[in-house]
């Protein structure tokens, strides 16, 4: 007899981090100027705490041209440590409002309402402080996104970003487009991999030529193209991306080295006529779970989530030493 397969589903690690700090004297809000990374971690534990408490509080995300409202409720918080190091597990509950069509169905089919709540415990985040440098210290924060199967890959972002920005005050770190290119060119001669996606919505009132014509009012299209290349030459990157014609409204080019990947997403503000460009980049790795490990919830327990990460965790600090 053969024994059937057990399904099994894929957890994303997207590592960022956040800008570098220099570690002076009066920097950091500490009573004296000893520096580790427990105290680092008291820091965030102060303002979480600070932001629990907050009766009136209100961290919120409108997505552009969307209805949907997403919300900040609580944050709790775990101290947890890879091989000794110390570092911070957050769950964030985060809801979703301003339902205009939905519903939900337990034993009947209920309507949601704008004011209804429909949200999740376990939006999961680890942040990792790294203290490094001889001469003078600095530090930034390792951010580990834990994107579980059960919900979608942005909605997770989302809400960990809103918490980082809007509570923690921390900035996930971006690469100025103006040096780009220059990134680029110390990973070596040669892009491994090489995504470039475009979305183009045109608008054409002449789509129909015949009677009903009269009464056509718009006619948009919207397309979405992608091109990828493989161990592309550096020498033609340049011509890639100095392709500025504005038939599109947001293209992402996506260089890929193995893990790391640096993004530069344009996109087209038609109002003002201009392009504007955002730079980043990201560590990606990813673990394997069994399905009963999702349905029995082993995949929100704090050991299990410790053992899932701390792979990804050594490799980003292996590739990324005092970077």
């Amino acid at each position: 007899m053969v024994m059937k397969k057990e399904k099994e589903y894929k957890i994303k690690l997207p590592i960022y981090k956040t800008e570098t700090q220099i570690i002076e004297q009066g920097s950091l809000p500490l009573s004296d100027n000893e520096i580790s990374r427990d105290k680092l971690i008291d820091l965030l534990i102060d303002k979480i705490d600070k932001f629990n408490d907050n009766d009136l509080k209100s961290v919120q995300h409108k997505s552009r041209n969307k209805t949907k409202i997403k919300h900040i409720d609580t944050i709790s918080y775990e101290r947890i440590s890879y091989a000794g190091d110390p570092a911070i597990l957050l769950r964030i509950t985060a809801y979703d409002t301003n339902f205009y069509d939905g519903y939900i169905e337990t034993n009947k089919k209920i309507n949601l309402k704008v004011k209804d709540k429909f949200g999740s415990n376990n939006h999961i985040v680890i942040l990792y402080p790294h203290i490094f440098g001889v001469e003078k210290q600095k530090y930034h924060w390792i951010i580990l996104i834990y994107e579980d199967p059960n919900k979608e890959n942005k909605d997770v972002v989302t809400a960990v970003k809103l918490v980082l920005k809007k509570v923690l005050n921390l900035d996930t770190q971006h690469i100025k487009p103006t040096e780009f290119m220059d990134r680029i060119k110390k990973m070596g001669s040669v892009v491994p991999e090489l995504v470039v996606k475009v979305n183009t919505v045109i608008y054409d009132d002449n789509d129909e030529a015949d009677e009903t014509n009269a009464y056509l009012i718009e006619s948009v299209v919207k397309k979405v193209g992608t091109k990828r290349f493989i161990n592309i030459p550096l020498e033609f990157i340049k011509n890639i991306l100095s392709n500025k014609g504005k038939d599109y409204n947001k293209k992402i080019y996506k260089f890929v080295y193995g893990k790391r990947e640096l993004k530069l997403e344009e996109i087209l503000d038609e109002a003002k006529d201009i392009i504007t460009q955002k730079a980043e980049e990201i560590f990606n790795m990813d673990s394997i779970v069994p399905e009963k490990d999702i349905k029995s919830n082993e995949i929100y327990k704090t050991d299990y989530i410790v053992k899932k990460t701390k792979d990804a965790l050594y490799n980003y600090l292996t590739s990324y030493q005092n970077d």
